[in-house]
């Protein structure tokens, strides 16, 4: 991020509604949920992952040595949800900036900046 824009969308910028669930947020994300302070705990409280069908000890005996050995990985895996199918919202902010460079060729500078970004949303919501 650029420095002089750090006020404006970091992390702890206004625009941010819930400082400590973004922040906790992308520890988790990142993998360092034990780094997370207990705001962050608190604010991705909801993001924990309950497990449904606990495991004893009389099940896992019948089980393979391949299947013993999956169910240990999950058992060190992270105790949040997966997070990954979460887009990001700074991949968003540049898919937009590169359509309005595209959009905004050398023969439509003059282009006044409301129809340029009439445009600009009609083709980043095309889809919708």
């Amino acid at each position: 991020m650029v420095p002089a824009a750090s006020h404006y969308l970091g992390p702890k910028a206004s625009v941010v509604k819930a400082p400590d669930f973004e922040s906790g947020f992308v520890k988790v994300l990142s993998g360092k949920e034990k780094k997370l302070i207990q705001a962050e705990q608190r604010a991705s409280s909801r993001l924990l992952c309950f497990e449904a069908h606990p495991t004893n000890s009389s099940s896992t005996a019948k089980l393979s040595f391949a299947n013993r050995l999956l169910q240990s990985d999950s058992k060190t895996a992270s105790p949040f949800i997966d997070l990954r199918w979460i887009p990001s919202t700074s991949n968003d902010v540049e898919r937009l900036f590169l359509t309005a460079g595209l959009v905004l060729t050398d023969r439509r500078h003059r282009m006044h900046p409301t129809t340029l970004e009439t445009l600009i949303l009609l083709e980043f919501n095309r889809k919708l």
